[in-house]
């Protein structure tokens, strides 16, 4: 994976600030947008990926994933695949490592954020996929929609329970106010 360069961090973290601290959507090539995210003051990336299709690569049938039930489930046109990627100080991107056990609640609250973040500001795409372990994805399945940040906060995630693992997915919509 290519790493930041020196403009790229700057650009991506210039607002960082505090423990706990999620930044605006950033176009970083034609394939991709980031989300900056801190977690305990360390510095991280969502990774937000067109589906290839868009850039005239492959067909839209390649962004197709399997269900349990043996079919297939199709996915919005403006869907994207979602990678958390940690940042080091020279700007290398790596897959996200476990965070500890005290961190888990405050991990689920940014993810919920940086979702939300993503879908306000691209309001086409609302509809979010990622490929995990199957006991880090369950457990994003299970706790973040209890959370007090998904309570509380202006989208709906309705999980996608069909789509096989290790494959998980989302569809984020605006809350209804009475």
């Amino acid at each position: 994976m290519m790493p930041l360069n020196e403009t790229e961090m700057l650009a991506l973290f210039r607002h960082h600030t505090g423990e706990l601290w999620v930044g605006d959507v950033h176009m970083m090539n034609n394939f991709f947008d980031m989300v900056p995210f801190a977690l305990a003051g360390k510095r991280y990336v969502a990774k937000f990926l067109y589906p290839k299709h868009l850039n005239g690569i492959g067909s839209y049938t390649d962004s197709w994933l399997k269900t349990r039930d043996d079919g297939v489930f199709l996915p919005q046109r403006e869907h994207r695949i979602l990678s958390l990627l940690s940042v080091d100080v020279q700007g290398e991107l790596l897959i996200m490592p476990a965070v500890q056990s005290t961190q888990v609640l405050k991990l689920a609250e940014v993810l919920y954020q940086v979702v939300e973040t993503y879908a306000r500001q691209n309001g086409m795409a609302v509809q979010f996929f990622f490929e995990t372990k199957p006991d880090l994805g369950n457990f994003i399945r299970n706790i973040l929609p209890s959370q007090p940040c998904a309570q509380n906060g202006s989208l709906l995630l309705t999980f996608h329970d069909e789509v096989l693992e290790p494959f998980y997915g989302m569809t984020a919509s605006l809350k209804l106010t009475a």
